[in-house]
């Protein structure tokens, strides 16, 4: 008996990958090559097997992840149609006129334009106005899912020359405090 339960308790770990990798291969949330966050992890998916999937990260590690632990959690897939979808949001300070903020989202255009790695289906919007910054949301599409690193460090530092040059600048957090003198009152 204790060693029927010994072996139905080891085997239980085994089962729910199995169960977990049967689940992954009917919703198919992502296949081999695309780019996923799960479990912590960010990166390509290289093997969907029974009882694990393997990723390699940006540094070049691969990252073994049990099925059963993918199947339970959410499952972030930004391969989109073949590319890479980038979420870009942006802050700029409070001092910055409505025609300098329209300025700051066609410069975001420009720079976009201009790398022959992005789509030109890109999203740019002024999305509201947040707790410290005037916000700026952006989604752009990378080409070459490899490439996604280095496009993203021309965006940035592209966007952050253009800002430099038209004097535009980002916001951090900060809080004003209006002291009231209780001498006064």
């Amino acid at each position: 008996g204790i060693g029927g339960l010994a072996v139905a308790l080891s085997a239980q770990e085994t089962l729910g990958n199995v169960l977990g990798s049967l689940q992954i291969m009917t919703d198919r949330p992502f296949a081999v090559g695309d780019f996923v966050r799960a479990n912590g992890h960010f990166g390509e998916v290289v093997d969907i097997g029974l009882r694990s999937t393997k990723m390699m990260t940006r540094s070049g590690v691969r990252v073994v992840i049990p099925n059963k632990k993918i199947a339970e959690n959410e499952i972030e897939n930004v391969s989109v149609h073949g590319n890479l979808a980038v979420e870009l949001r942006l802050g700029l300070i409070y001092d910055t006129s409505a025609d300098e903020l329209q300025g700051a989202c066609d410069i975001i255009a420009d720079v976009f334009q201009s790398n022959a790695s992005i789509l030109n289906n890109y999203i740019i919007q002024f999305a509201g106005f947040g707790d410290s910054s005037l916000d700026i949301h952006c989604t752009y599409f990378v080409v070459d899912l490899r490439n996604y690193w280095a496009v993203q460090h021309e965006v940035n530092l592209g966007i952050k020359r253009e800002f430099d040059r038209a004097k535009l600048n980002f916001a951090f957090p900060t809080r004003t405090l209006y002291m009231v003198n209780s001498a006064d009152s």
